[in-house]
């Protein structure tokens, strides 16, 4: 049999342009900078859910519950230190109130608004 007399079909799916990601699986933009900073002050894995949460919403500010959290494998008492290690370094912008979860938002790495330039892909695990 020479190779000329196969149908192609055999050797490779047909091309059908784009293939979709599973409707189930998301994935955000990270700014670069940001990302950079998050990792050297090492609170990226709950910067991670934030901007997750950030992007998908559109912008709006993100109320940072203990479940969104803990699809991202980060406990209550991890959420707070490393909230905090992102408040110090101003990558974000906290509200607070009281027994409630605190509402978070990303700021630029200068304190300006949030930058859309260079950026990092980021997927949720659980989804």
């Amino acid at each position: 049999m020479n190779i000329d007399d196969l149908d192609p079909g055999i050797l490779l799916p047909p091309l059908r342009g784009r293939r979709r990601a599973d409707s189930k699986e998301r994935f955000v933009t990270i700014p670069k900078e940001w990302a950079r900073r998050a990792i050297q002050v090492g609170a990226f894995p709950l910067a991670a859910p934030i901007w997750y949460k950030y992007r998908i919403t559109g912008g709006q500010e993100v109320v940072l519950s203990n479940t969104l959290v803990e699809e991202f494998g980060i406990s209550r008492k991890q959420k707070y230190r490393l909230l905090c290690r992102l408040e110090t370094a101003g990558l974000v912008r906290v509200q607070r109130q009281g027994r409630k979860s605190p509402r978070v938002v990303p700021v630029n790495v200068r304190g300006k608004s949030v930058s859309h330039g260079g950026t990092t892909r980021v997927a949720n695990p659980a989804m």
